[in-house]
């Protein structure tokens, strides 16, 4: 393929990617509005981004985890940090997807500076550190789980148009709940507190 034909083929794949449509129904009358402009989120980018950091909070609370258990058991701090560096395998595999892919890191990696430090005082500030740190990272792991059905509806409703159509309409998201239908039992009643 040559390059100018490449170049078109990658630039319609951009503008395919941005375009956004919603289908509007009344009744049997249906409507689909198109917003062809390259307005509005990347919706991939943004459901990347958070699959991303959920998984960059999981990595390091496991290895927090795995640090404060080797800091347990062996006597010698440089053995144990060593003896921590160990990844689960299937992390890294997720991990190496978004890496690949955005080539960036979301969250600071601490160090210790224990110069004028003894080995003793070292080895307390680390187990103080990391027992803080697994704490807020695991807290963190579960707002971001329980914000999960948001984040869905958020990416889902950036993918739809929003403002006026040609005809004068209001366009935007809309979940529409059939209240007879729920009434008689076919669908169910929302439960927006799970």
């Amino acid at each position: 393929m040559s390059r100018k034909r490449r170049k078109t083929a990658i630039e319609l794949q951009r503008r395919f990617r941005k375009r956004r449509a919603v289908v509007q129904r009344d009744g049997d009358k249906r409507t689909v509005i198109e917003q062809n402009n390259a307005k509005g989120y990347d919706v991939e980018m943004v459901r990347d981004f958070l699959d991303h950091l959920l998984l960059e909070l999981r990595v390091q609370h496991y290895e927090n985890l795995q640090s404060l258990r080797s800091l347990e058991g062996k006597a010698d701090f440089s053995e144990a940090i060593e003896a921590s560096a160990q990844t689960s395998p299937d992390l890294i595999e997720q991990f190496k997807k978004y890496h690949a892919k955005y080539e960036t890191a979301l969250l600071f990696a601490d160090a210790i500076d224990n110069r004028g430090a003894t080995e003793a005082e070292t080895r307390d500030v680390a187990v103080a550190m990391l027992n803080a740190a697994t704490e807020r990272r695991d807290e963190q792991i579960g707002h971001m789980e329980a914000l999960q059905e948001l984040f869905d509806e958020a990416v889902m409703c950036a993918r739809t148009p929003f403002g006026v159509s040609a005809d004068g309409n209001a366009v935007q998201p809309i979940r529409s709940w059939p209240v007879r239908e729920i009434i008689n039992g076919y669908a169910e009643t929302p439960d927006f507190n799970e």
